[in-house]
């Protein structure tokens, strides 16, 4: 039975930045650094406001169609007096 023969390998270590999935790390002197909230913040603030605007717009939409709706009235007020001087 042949087996394969085992090679040495460099490792490397590499530092990543921070994602969603770290929510706080541990700092020297007993503090954490959240950074869920700002990373949050900066990745959904345009479709937040896009979202927003947009049922605001078709709030307005339909409130503007449905009072389109709406039965009219119209009142016809005659002054059948004539004055004479």
């Amino acid at each position: 039975m042949n087996c394969p023969t085992v090679t040495p390998s460099k490792q490397t270590f590499l530092e990543i930045k921070p994602t969603v999935q770290e929510f706080c790390t541990p700092t020297p002197g007993g503090k954490e650094t959240c950074l869920v909230t700002p990373y949050l913040v900066q990745q959904l603030w345009l479709p937040t406001s896009l979202l927003s605007f947009g049922i605001l717009v078709a709030f307005i939409l339909l409130k503007t169609w449905l009072s389109g709706k709406k039965k009219w009235r119209l009142k016809v007020h005659f002054n059948l007096r004539s004055e004479s001087r």
